[in-house]
């Protein structure tokens, strides 16, 4: 480059003394200075671009740009109900840091598909020029302090603007009783828009004061993606794409969630974060006939052992390689359902730990890199027994179903050990391959017991982190 610079800078030398050997009078001279300075300036200009080429910034590529501007705009409108979203400014200075990051910001039609409908009209109307046919993802944030009169015509009709590429949209509202009816009417109005092209719908109430808002009809054709929290969908309905459903806030009864598993076939992810109804579900078990599914996550908040137990006599799991269950126990016998056995048989680690409280247990099994399953035993307070008689019936129930075991990672975390015959039992039984064990507890005393009484413990053991 700077061979080019200085062969042109020697060619507008030889110019200028030729053209400066002809000029006869001042107004001359005068007009060749300013068109000589104009050529100097467009060459600093050409030198500076070059220069910037040459950069850190410069140097990298469009294709890498792109992500970075696709990173910060999923920062701004985060379409998980969980995750509050940043300023817009924070991303759109980005692309102004020089003309050629502008030009390919402007280019780039994703970048501008992500919109806020409570965006001045001005700067909606901008962003919808800018994403040119590229699919659109809306969000709409209502409270009580921004809920004009006309605010639901208003975005009534851009809805239905947007509809012929509308993927995405999330409503999340705030509101008081006395304007919620305004609020579930534009739910119930977006709802009857039968979007063809909607893919993700996300809609989020708080507080929950007077039972969960229902959606009654299809929400779209085409939806993969559904996420409610204290809204209840009409599950009467299936969608042939589903592939992911979030529901928090709202317990459905036991047949609702076999149902949701019967109708959609191609879910893969399903969770339930307020649980399942307690009821006597056993007249509709009936019309459930056992059958196959493919889903890979099932998370479910707090059931009973009874729904536990029905769900997986119903349902053949083929690729479940993450659960998560919170399983309430109101009886004496704490143990691990049956039904759970044959996932965590071969684990090859395992977490054991409780609250502080003594009320939940956690079992955190891992039988593959990819694959974990967790149970969470919920202990009615109506059980007077201790932490440590839990621990026991557990690890006795876990000493007697794992054999052999294929354990060699396992960590604990708990306020007292069980007594040391039954550690003895549970390690010789269920760690004689183990590698790896860490022992957080405020007394070791039953732990060194059971290493005292049978010196052939733990064989292959290699590390051990013991913390009180």
């Amino acid at each position: 480059m700077e061979q080019r610079v200085m062969e042109t800078l020697d060619l507008l030398g030889q110019q200028v003394q030729e053209q400066i050997s002809e000029v006869s009078d001042v107004d001359e001279a005068s007009q060749l200075l300013e068109r000589l300075q104009i050529g100097a300036t467009k060459i600093q200009t050409k030198i500076l671009n070059e220069e910037n080429l040459l950069t850190p910034i410069g140097k990298l590529p469009n294709e890498m740009l792109l992500k970075v501007f696709e990173h910060c705009v999923e920062g701004v409108l985060n379409t998980d109900y969980r995750e509050r979203r940043a300023s817009l400014h924070l991303w759109t200075a980005i692309i102004h840091t020089c003309a050629r990051w502008r030009l390919l910001g402007f280019q780039h039609r994703a970048l501008w598909s992500e919109i806020d409908l409570t965006w001045p009209r001005q700067t909606i109307d901008r962003f919808l020029v800018l994403s040119g046919e590229h699919p659109l993802n809306l969000f709409l944030t209502l409270d009580s302090e921004r809920l004009p009169r006309y605010a639901r015509r208003v975005y009534l009709s851009l809805l239905e603007q947007c509809a012929p590429r509308l993927s995405g949209f999330s409503i999340s509202y705030n509101v008081r009783s006395g304007i919620m009816w305004g609020v579930e009417k534009l739910l119930d109005d977006f709802v009857s828009l039968k979007l063809p092209v909607l893919q993700r719908f996300v809609a989020t109430r708080e507080p929950m004061s007077q039972g969960p808002t229902i959606i009654s009809c299809v929400i779209s054709p085409a939806l993969k993606v559904l996420v409610l929290r204290a809204i209840e969908p009409n599950l009467e309905f299936s969608y042939g794409g589903l592939t992911a459903v979030y529901i928090d806030e709202v317990e459905l009864g036991r047949q609702d969630l076999l149902a949701l598993l019967e109708e959609n076939e191609s879910l893969r992810t399903l969770e339930l974060g307020a649980g399942l109804l307690q009821c006597d579900d056993s007249l509709v078990d009936e019309y459930f006939q056992p059958f196959q599914h493919n889903i890979s996550t099932l998370r479910v908040g707090p059931l009973r052992v009874q729904d536990v137990v029905a769900i997986f006599d119903e349902v053949d799991f083929q690729n479940l390689s993450e659960l998560a269950l919170e399983i309430r126990e109101e009886n004496q016998a704490l143990q691990l359902p049956a039904a759970l056995r044959p996932f965590v048989h071969e684990s090859f680690s395992l977490k054991l730990s409780e609250d502080s409280l003594g009320r939940s247990y956690h079992l955190a099994f891992q039988s593959h890199p990819y694959r974990t399953y967790q149970i969470t035993l919920i202990v009615s307070p109506s059980l007077d027994r201790s932490a440590r008689s839990f621990w026991e019936a557990i690890l006795s129930q876990l000493a007697l179903s794992w054999s052999p075991s294929q354990l060699t990672t396992l960590e604990i975390n708990m306020s007292g050990l069980p007594d040391g015959e039954i550690w003895a039992l549970f390690l010789r039984t269920c760690c004689s391959k183990l590698r790896h064990l860490s022992l957080f507890t405020a007394d070791t005393t039953q732990f060194l017991n059971a290493l005292t009484t049978d010196v052939g413990l733990l064989p292959n053991l290699e590390t051990l982190d013991l913390e009180r």
